[in-house]
This record gives C-alpha cells, structure tokens and sequence, in this order.
C-alpha cells in the first residue's frame, strides 16, 4: 500500500505483501485515516495497515500500476471496480 503525504511528494509505503493476480484491493477512507485491504476471493480481507492523510472532503480517484522498475513496463487490468460512499 503505498502513497504520497503531499501532492508531488515522495512514496511512501503502509505495507508491501507478496501476492500475485487475480486479487482484490480496497481502501476505506474515514476522515483522513486511509485503510488498505486485500483479498484473494473478495469475501475474506487482510488489513494491510492505515495512513493518515489530510485530504479536503472532495478528492479525484484512480487506479495505478508500477513494475517498480524504471527500465520495466507493467500492464493492468481492472474489472468490478466500485467507488461508493457510505452514510
């Protein structure tokens, strides 16, 4: 689970976890503390950890794919992808 603190800022990581595709991600977002989870059948989760980000109310969201290699491309596929806001 990686991030950035501030806007052009450098990466950081919550959690690095071995695991290869298909997978699922979230990431719940309560105020400014982001909690990531993964699964490997999208009903059992492990929670990868939890940053605190200060964020205004209304933020853009995308998906995002790194070989973590300068000279390496990578290629992703998303599907069932769900942004949903809870009361």
């Amino acid at each position: 689970m990686q991030y950035r603190s501030l806007t052009g800022g450098t990466s950081a990581s919550v959690a690095i976890v071995p695991g290869a595709a298909p997978g699922w991600v979230r990431l719940i977002r309560a105020g400014n503390v982001f909690t990531g989870g993964w699964s490997k059948d999208g009903v059992t989760w492990t929670t990868l950890g939890s940053t605190t980000v200060s964020m205004t109310s209304t933020v853009f969201v995308g998906l995002a794919v790194t070989s973590h290699n300068a000279t390496t491309t990578a290629d992703g596929v998303f599907d069932d992808v769900v942004i949903a806001q809870q009361p």
